[in-house]
């Protein structure tokens, strides 16, 4: 199921992962392949994945997942992003999913409900390329990237650069 965004809106986050393409010999973090999974309260064996479209490498999109089977603690994220940055190879190429929950950078989203959402948009261009989930006391923005997708927080890879984008409200509440 495709880019229904309004199904978010009113639902608490139970449970986060990040979800990285490993970032063999990449330079800079922010050029990684990086998504964000919610699972909500509502429905604990439905993982939502915010990512984007791989046919367009634009647009946002919702995926529904079952969970993972291979789930790594967030402790192990930075030392394995490292690791594959420095082409180190440490493992075969394809999705890592690490949960988030123990980690106080996610503290201020789970358990938490989401309020608004915004779409990101390129001004007097219709196309949308980003999403962002808002949160009483934070957000999660997931925007296309070079390498396929990337999510900030206010705690967890922020970067002041997408200031001048417009947002257009998908529903205000």
């Amino acid at each position: 199921m495709k880019n229904k965004y309004s199904e978010l809106l009113n639902k608490s986050v139970d449970r986060l992962f990040l979800i990285l393409w490993p970032p063999f010999g990449e330079e800079k973090i922010s050029d990684i392949d990086i998504s964000v999974g919610l699972v909500f309260d509502d429905n604990s064996n439905l993982l939502f994945v915010l990512t984007s479209d791989e046919e367009d490498r634009w647009s946002p999109i919702i995926i529904h997942e079952d969970i993972p089977s291979l789930i790594y603690p967030m402790e192990d994220f930075d030392e394995r992003v490292k690791r594959w940055m420095m082409s180190e190879e440490i493992g075969d190429f394809e999705l890592e999913y690490y949960e988030a929950n123990k980690d106080g950078k996610f503290s201020t989203i789970l358990g938490k409900e989401i309020k608004e959402i915004k779409l990101f948009k390129v001004e007097h261009i219709d196309s949308v390329f980003g999403i962002k989930l808002i949160f009483d006391n934070d957000y999660i923005l997931s925007l296309s990237n070079m390498d396929g997708n990337t999510i900030e927080t206010s705690k967890f890879n922020k970067s002041d650069k997408f200031i001048s984008v417009a947002f257009i409200n998908l529903k205000k509440i």
